[in-house]
């Protein structure tokens, strides 16, 4: 059995402006449906991970239709579609435990040819009987679950390691030795013109231990996962700004009122 998207599924494509901002995101696919925003977060989180994956076009709310199938065609309404060409990948966002529905659709899914399936949960909620129900997809990848690791009951772990992060670039210091190293290697003669002695080499050992900077012929380099890290940082940076900006004029438009 294959699957084909739906014509009218269209009407929800998701444009490159939209997937980069949630506010344009909300405004556009937000929804009253059971779920409420948690819904929403989950569908803007399925949406990159659709262009991660390399599907070239994402739909919200996207309709597939099975063909080549026992009996009638059937239709398949999903939180988020992603198409490459003739593959799919089908996307289920759920904010509770696995309900009836959602096990007729993986049932239809498992058949797919074309077609993978990514299950999008808050991370508390136990999934064993889906995996039961269905080994063989989840064995093979063709299911996939995505846990929502920041709704889980105990999340201090994880937060302790972002907020150890956090804390190490909000520093003024160390984020002047770190975006000159988006450009080119940097090496110690070059910090110490400008800051302390002390502080470049206590900060230079911190990067290093964690993995963030690697010794270069030049001096030191972002290693790659300092690299991600910093460009997730600067663009976490803006986004933040530019919400606390337009908060900010809105209240003083209200205010004015």
């Amino acid at each position: 059995m294959r699957l084909v998207l739906e014509p009218s599924s269209t009407q929800g494509r998701v444009m490159p402006s939209v997937a980069l901002d949630y506010n344009l995101f909300r405004d556009r696919f937000g929804t009253e449906a059971p779920g409420g925003e948690l819904l929403v977060v989950e569908r803007f989180y399925g949406v990159h991970l659709a262009i991660g994956r390399g599907y070239g076009e994402v739909y919200v709310e996207g309709e597939l239709r099975t063909v080549d199938g026992r009996g009638s065609p059937q239709r398949l309404r999903l939180d988020v579609v992603g198409q490459s060409n003739s593959r799919y990948l089908a996307i289920l966002c759920e904010t509770s435990a696995p309900s009836r529905a959602l096990r007729d659709k993986l049932g239809l899914l498992s058949e797919a040819e074309n077609a993978e399936t990514v299950l999008v949960f808050p991370s508390s909620v136990g999934l064993r009987s889906l995996f039961e129900d269905y080994p063989q997809p989840f064995e093979r990848k063709r299911f996939t679950v995505e846990r929502l690791w920041w709704l889980d009951s105990e999340p201090e772990e994880t937060f302790g390691d972002l907020l150890q992060l956090v804390d190490l670039l909000a520093n003024e210091t160390r984020m002047r030795m770190l975006v000159p190293l988006l450009e080119r290697p940097c090496g110690k003669r070059v910090y110490r013109r400008e800051i302390n002695p002390k502080l470049v080499y206590a900060n230079i050992s911190r990067f290093l231990q964690e993995g963030l900077v690697q010794e270069a012929d030049t001096g030191y380099s972002l290693t790659p996962l300092g690299g991600r890290v910093m460009g997730e940082y600067l663009i976490f940076l803006e986004r933040m700004r530019k919400v606390l900006v337009a908060a900010r004029e809105a209240n003083g438009l209200s205010g004015e009122r």
